[in-house]
């Protein structure tokens, strides 16, 4: 008798703390897939942002070339995977509806015809901007955005913002 009561204490003692543990996993197991999220979209978004800065910076082509070459290296695929898998997980990024806006204006740049490129120009100037914007408003993860880009880069988003704005 006295080993079966040290079975039925271990056995339910197991279930127990496997009750209370299990939901401990899922929070941060939940917590990485989060970050992760938050990771690669920030990538995705400074990629797009340097993409327009530097297929408008120089001008030397046609502005309906640019346009052609920016609308083919636009990313979107980390965040339509985030939107897509694991709705509730992605939404609870405080940024969620920040980066909703930006995406918004990364699939207009993506679906405006090349006739119409001036639209185009404008919308990438403005994703840039709000993009720049919302750094310089801390709307970001700080720590995040130097894990995904770097300090440096930060700095050159406000600085090319700055310039932007000024001129």
């Amino acid at each position: 008798m006295d080993d079966t009561l040290k079975i039925i204490i271990g056995t339910l003692s197991g279930f127990v703390i496997a009750f209370f543990a299990e939901p401990i996993k899922i929070f941060f197991q939940n917590r990485a897939k989060i970050n992760n999220i938050r990771l690669a979209v920030y990538k995705e978004m400074s990629h797009n942002y340097v993409v327009i800065y530097n297929n408008f910076q120089p001008y030397k082509r046609k502005v309906s070339v640019l346009i052609k070459q920016i609308q083919d290296e636009l990313l979107d695929d980390c965040y339509k995977f985030a939107t897509s898998q694991d709705i509730s997980l992605y939404y609870q990024l405080g940024e969620a509806i920040i980066i909703n806006e930006l995406y918004k204006q990364v699939q207009q740049i993506k679906t405006t015809t090349i006739k119409d490129a001036s639209s185009a120009r404008l919308l990438a100037e403005i994703y840039n901007n709000n993009f720049g914007g919302a750094i310089r408003m801390g709307k970001f993860s700080k720590k995040a955005l130097k894990k995904a880009m770097g300090p440096k880069f930060i700095s050159f988003v406000l600085s090319t913002c700055n310039e932007e704005h000024s001129s």
